[in-house]
Formats: C-alpha cells, structure tokens, sequence
C-alpha cells in the first residue's frame, strides 16, 4: 500500500515538474526533480533480461514503474540545467542516471545533447552512438548523429541518418527537419520541401522551418521552385506570415493580381498590417494602377504619419498623375521631417522639388516671352498668375521666379535660369 503511494506522489512530482518545463520555470521545476533524483529509487531492482526479479511479490510492478521515472527525472533535470547553461551539473547528472541504468537510449541522448551545446562533438558522438548500440532504432539518436554530420558538411552521410531515424519512427517531425536541412544544403531542393511539407503534415501549426527553407531558395534566386511550397503551405494554415510570403513571391514573379490576393486576404483579418499596405501598393504600381497605389499610400500614411517615407511615396504618385501641386507639397513635407533623422530621403526630395521648379520655369518663361498679358501678371502677382495656368512652385521656385527680370524675357536664354534658381 505504501509502496504504491509513492508511485502516485512520484508521478505527480515528475508531471508537474514536466509542466514547469513547458512554461520554461527551470528553477522550480530542478526542485521537483531534485525530490524524485534524491529519494532511493534506485535501490530498486529491475526485472532481468529473462523477466527474473528479486523483489517480493507485489512490489515488482511497482519497480518497474518507479525505476523508469527516476532515471527519467535525470533526465529533464538535466535539461534544466543544460537550459540554464549548467553545462558540468547536467553532464554529471546524466552519468549518474547512464550508471544506474546503462541501456536507457534516452538518457544517453539527452548527454550527447548536452556535449553539444557544450561544444564537445566527440564526446556527443560517443553518447548518440552508444545510444544506438542500446536501441538500434533510437530515432533521436540517428537525427543528432545526423545533425552533426551536417555541420561537419558530411551531407549524405546527414541524409542517410536521417532516413534511418523516419523509417524508426515515421511521425519523428523532427527527423523531417534536419532530412530537409540536408537536403536543401546538398542541392536537393524539391526533395528538401518535401521532407519540410511531410513536418508539418505532422505538425500543422508549426511552419517556422518551411518559411526559412523557402526564404532561401527565394534568396538564392528560385522563385519558381519556392512557389509550390508556399502555395502549399497557405492551403494548410491560414497564417498572414504565408500569405505575406506569398504575395512576395508572387510579385517576384510578376504575377502581380495573385499578389494582390493574398495581400488581400490577409488585410481582411488585419486591416493595418504594414507589410501587407506595402506588397499591395507595389503590386498595384507594377500594374499601372497608380491611382490604387496612392490610396494605399494615404492609408499608410494614416497607420504612421510620423513616417517620411510614407509622404515620399504619395509624393512620387502624385508626380506620375501629373498632380504638381500634391507632389511638391509632400515633398516638402518629406524635407521638414528627415532632414535630421533620414537625410538621405530629405535630398533625394529636395532634388525632387528643384527638378519639378526648373520645368514649370522653364514652361512659365517661355509663356511669358510670348504671352505680354501672362508677363504682365507674373510681374503683379507671380503666385497668383502661375496658380491660373496651373502652376505650382515651392517657396524656392517662387523666389527664383522673382529673380528673373521679366521684362527682359524676349531675349533671355535659358540657360541664365539655371544659374539663379539656386
């Protein structure tokens, strides 16, 4: 009866101490684990190869269940210290746990794994093979022998070992993972996202490793052979990060109206998303459609008016309708707010402005050297008479403009006007 209480209290001590682990609370868990790794667990006889025990009847299925949780809880105790980079505490408690019982693959793992991360391959290849000498089909052992294998750029070798670990364990997710690292380091890009596709047919809500094979491929310039993974991966998992992806993707492409799309569908869900606003604005530019671009530019503008940028691209649009006005007073504004913190965008709006000002001068001198009435107004009024010809001048353009002898312009080159606008 006694006994079998403490089954029950060690079960309950090393489940909540699995769940500190999971709400990464490493310090309370270590004293969960360190009741179940100070007790005297290990006195218990295990049965023998032949199901032989020595302990009395009764006590021998509480042995058997006792003695694989306290050597378990070395193990996650371990963990804890390997998490809190107590690398020398979790390599002496995965000893001790290897010495109480020599043929437990998962303890020896969690040593190699704590090599490892110490920077000690060798002996981490030691522990992973000694693990696979005690359970030939021990998947994690062949997926960190794997791993390593990669990192010493032995890439068949890594695929070889990681093939070995699935057909161990067909739904180890993680064995799928380092097959595509592999993979995709080998050259094997298809076979690569396949193996990442069979992860998260495992795992669905875990995409973090296909998004990073596909980023690659997309940066290496395969665009077409990045496409189906993505496609694929917003058909399982209606996450924005893969439709923003997508929309990439297919902007590269230049299939702009699937860009759109996708932009879409994740601004349905999350209307003030930033990057969503931006791929969809360029897609609409790649298209033509300027005047779409530029109302995605206002809403922009709107999330983050404190953003130069924003105004810089109104500013462009509103150049490329024709809308002068509109254009030199954005970027006007572009010049007011980064000419401290971004003054790269401030000259590239100012020269902008200079460029707008020097051809509507040019146009304003030659109508007024054949027009005597418009003359006559500008020297009245310049800013009212430019307005009623649908001229628009910044505060330079009107200064330069008031340089120029007017009544001289019959025989004015213009070359003069280049000398005094600045």
């Amino acid at each position: 009866m006694e006994q079998g209480k403490r089954v029950k209290d060690f079960r309950k001590l090393y489940q909540a101490g699995q769940a500190l682990v999971r709400r990464h609370k490493y310090d309370q868990a270590i004293a969960k684990f360190k009741r179940i790794t100070g007790s005297d667990l290990h006195t218990l006889p295990l049965p023998d190869a032949g199901g032989e025990t020595t302990v009395v009847e009764g006590a021998e299925s509480d042995a058997a269940a006792l003695r694989p949780v306290y050597v378990q809880a070395h193990v996650s105790l371990a963990v804890c210290y390997t998490e809190k980079g107590m690398f020398q505490e979790a390599i002496s408690i995965l000893n001790r746990a290897a010495q109480i019982d020599p043929q437990n693959a998962d303890a020896l793992c969690a040593l190699g794994y704590v090599y490892r991360r110490n920077g000690m391959v060798d002996q981490a290849i030691e522990a992973f093979e000694k693990a696979l000498a005690c359970n030939p089909r021990c998947a994690r052992a062949q997926k960190s022998l794997a791993f390593l294998a990669m990192e010493q750029g032995r890439y068949d070798d890594a695929i070889l070992l990681c093939q070995e670990a699935i057909r161990a364990d067909p739904t180890y997710e993680q064995a799928y993972v380092e097959l595509a690292g592999a993979l995709q380091l080998a050259g094997r890009h298809a076979e690569a996202l396949e193996a990442l596709q069979k992860a998260v047919s495992l795992n669905p809500k875990n995409l973090e490793y296909l998004l990073r094979a596909i980023s690659l491929l997309r940066e290496a310039g395969l665009q077409e052979e990045a496409l189906p993974g993505l496609e694929w991966a917003a058909s399982v998992c209606d996450e924005p990060a893969i439709r923003l992806a997508l929309g990439e993707c297919y902007l590269d492409l230049d299939r702009n109206r699937e860009a759109m799309e996708a932009c879409c569908a994740v601004l349905r869900k999350r209307p003030r998303d930033l990057r969503a606003l931006d791929l969809l604005q360029t897609a609409y530019l790649k298209e033509g459609e300027t005047a779409q671009a530029l109302r995605i530019a206002y809403r922009l503008a709107a999330i983050c008016p404190q953003d130069p940028m924003n105004f810089f691209r109104k500013a462009v649009l509103y150049q490329q309708l024709g809308d002068v006005r509109q254009a030199i007073d954005n970027y006007t504004r572009v010049i007011e707010m980064a000419s401290e913190n971004d003054p790269d965008l401030a000259a590239r709006a100012r020269e902008a402005v200079e460029l707008l000002d020097s051809l509507q001068l040019r146009q304003m001198i030659t109508l007024a050297a054949d027009d005597p009435v418009f003359r006559a107004r500008l020297q009245r009024d310049p800013v009212e008479a430019a307005a009623a010809r649908g001229f628009h001048l910044s505060e330079s353009g009107l200064a330069a403009l008031q340089q120029i002898e007017l009544e001289q312009l019959p025989s004015l080159q213009l070359q003069w006007l280049r000398r005094n606008y600045h």
